[in-house]
């Protein structure tokens, strides 16, 4: 219904592996997907290799996606801030986005007040975490995130601007 009335972009949690003819969908209406990687299924699991997993699971998306037709260049990739990981595993995440880069799609990086960055902050109220979104929206960019989801898009621009005058990327 989103597609029929003008939406281009599907935001998949699960990225095609709970719904699969949805990536038939996209691949009609010629649409960009948002595979995101979600543990929710599975739970919070702090002893497993969160990136080899990420990994694991968007490429299982990706083919999902390829055999449906859609093609690589309409594929975003998610780790999935927040879905089913550890404060640990987020962090490491983060630091470690780059790895995603294998896949061949940009990277696309949600931390926008997440709890995850409230627990580490003692933040319990998720409009007072802007410091920490920027903070870590920032680190994202340095580690091969394309594209920032945030909630306060302003501040993240004007922080953006900053951060890429000092790197010499302005």
């Amino acid at each position: 219904a989103a597609l029929d009335a003008g939406a281009s972009i599907v935001n998949d949690v699960w990225a095609f592996q709970r719904d699969p003819e949805l990536a038939g969908v996209v691949a009609r209406a010629k649409a960009v997907a948002i595979l995101m990687h979600n543990r929710g299924h599975s739970g919070v699991d702090p002893t497993i290799d969160i990136m080899a997993d990420i990994l694991r699971f968007l490429e299982r998306s990706i083919e999902i996606a390829a055999r449906a037709g859609v093609a690589r260049d309409r594929l975003i990739v998610d780790p999935g801030f927040g879905f089913g990981k550890s404060d640990a595993q987020n962090m490491l995440l983060v630091r470690e986005l780059r790895r995603l880069e294998v896949l061949g799609c940009p990277i696309l990086l949600g931390v926008s007040r997440k709890s995850s960055l409230g627990r580490l902050t003692s933040q319990a109220v998720a409009a007072e975490r802007l410091p920490a979104s920027l903070a870590a929206a920032l680190c994202g960019i340095r580690a091969g995130a394309s594209i920032i989801r945030a909630h306060d898009v302003a501040a993240h621009v004007q922080a953006l601007k900053v951060w890429q005058a000092i790197e010499g990327a302005a």
